[in-house]
């Protein structure tokens, strides 16, 4: 039987606090574009997490899946194309 280790999850954690922290430095390198690249990277993990229960879970996803990725997509568009591409159809709406 394997020993267990009291400091594994420690052991295990720290790369990835190091990779995130890393990550978090490496957006502050870019003066003015952090938050779009911040939110191209939610985007791609909210893709990912749905093609993962996919793909991988072999679960269909709810309608809340759908709806919930649905609007992540249109906040990351917002975002991105710095709300040029989504205010004139708001405003066309009369909202």
């Amino acid at each position: 039987m394997a020993e267990t280790c009291p400091n594994c999850d420690l052991a295990r954690a720290f790369p990835a606090r190091l990779g995130l922290a890393l990550f978090a430095w490496i957006l502050t390198l870019h003066p003015t574009a952090a938050g779009r690249v911040e939110a191209a990277y939610g985007g791609v993990y909210s893709s990912a997490a749905i093609l993962w229960l996919l793909q991988v879970g072999g679960t269909k996803p709810s309608l809340w899946d759908v709806i919930d990725h649905f609007v992540t997509l249109c906040g990351i568009a917002s975002i991105e194309t710095g709300h040029t591409a989504i205010m004139p159809i708001i405003k066309g709406t009369g909202l």
